[in-house]
C-alpha cells in the first residue's frame, strides 16, 4: 500500500517520461512510476476518438486486463453513473467504488473488492478525441488532497491525453505492418460476402480460426465489427473496392 506522504508535484522529467512513450507498453510504465511518487496506485484511460466509421475507443492502465476490458465495453459506458456525469461537467471529480450507487456497472464492486477506497476522474477532450482518465489510490488516505497536488494530476492527465491521441493515430496511420496475412486473406474473402464458416473452407482452416482472425483485423484497425473493418481496409487501400 502507498504511503499517503507523497511529493507536491510534476517535474519535467515526469512530463518527459510521458510525452516520449514510443507505444503503450512505455506509456503504461512510465505513467506508473510517475503515479507512485504523487500517491497513486493505478490508473485507467480510455480515449474515443471519432472517425469515419464513427466514434473508435482504446483503453490503456495499469488495472488487469478483465478490468480494462470492461472500460471498453459499450454496455457498461451506457450504464456508467461516473462516466455520465464526466460528460457534463469540466471538474475532476472524486469518488469511491465502494459507494457508487445504483445499477452501477460490474467494475465498480470488482474495483472495491480489488482494494481501490479513493477515485479521481477527468474528461480530457481535443479537436476529435475526449479520453476518461481515472487515478486511483488504495489507502484509507485520500490522493492529491491539495490545489497543487490535484493540479498534478490534471496536467498529467493532459499530457497522457495528447500522448494517447497520438499513438493512437500512427498505429491508424499505419494498419498494413499489424495485419498478418492470414488477417488480410480473411478480411478479403469477408469483403467478398463470405461468412467465417466459408472462409474457412476457403483457406483450409477452421471456422472458429477465421473468426478468430477476423476479430483480430477489427481490434487492430480499432474498430468494433468486421463490417466496419471492411470499411476502413478499403479506406485505408488494403483491400479494392
Amino acid at each position: 500500500m502507498l504511503d499517503f506522504k507523497v511529493s507536491e508535484g510534476l517535474t519535467h522529467d515526469d512530463v518527459a517520461v510521458v510525452a516520449g512513450a514510443a507505444d503503450w507498453r512505455q506509456l503504461r510504465t512510465g505513467v506508473k512510476g510517475v503515479l507512485a511518487r504523487l500517491g497513486v496506485a493505478q490508473f485507467m484511460l480510455k480515449l474515443d476518438v471519432k472517425g469515419s466509421e464513427g466514434s473508435l475507443s482504446h483503453v490503456v492502465g495499469t488495472l488487469p486486463a478483465p478490468m480494462l476490458n470492461l472500460f471498453a465495453n459499450r454496455e457498461h459506458a451506457a450504464s456508467d453513473p461516473i462516466g455520465r456525469q464526466l460528460l457534463v461537467s469540466g471538474l475532476p471529480l472524486r469518488w469511491q467504488p465502494a459507494k457508487v450507487a445504483g445499477p452501477a456497472p460490474t467494475i465498480y464492486p470488482l474495483l472495491d473488492t480489488s482494494g481501490i477506497v479513493h477515485a479521481l476522474s477527468l474528461m480530457v477532450r481535443s479537436g476529435q478525441a475526449a479520453s476518461r482518465i481515472d487515478f486511483y489510490g488504495d489507502s484509507v488516505h485520500p490522493f492529491a488532497t491539495t490545489c497543487v497536488q490535484q493540479a498534478s494530476l490534471v496536467l498529467l492527465g493532459l499530457y497522457l491525453h495528447d500522448r494517447a491521441e497520438i499513438l493512437w493515430r500512427e498505429r491508424a496511420q499505419q494498419p498494413a505492418a499489424l495485419l498478418s496475412k492470414r488477417e488480410l486473406e480473411c478480411i478479403h474473402w469477408s469483403a467478398a460476402g463470405k461468412t467465417s464458416r466459408e472462409i474457412g473452407l476457403i483457406l483450409g482452416i477452421s471456422q472458429r480460426t477465421a473468426y478468430f482472425h477476423l476479430t483480430n483485423v477489427a481490434t487492430k484497425l480499432n474498430v468494433h465489427t468486421t463490417r466496419h473493418a471492411i470499411s476502413r481496409a478499403i479506406a485505408l487501400g488494403l483491400l479494392s473496392t
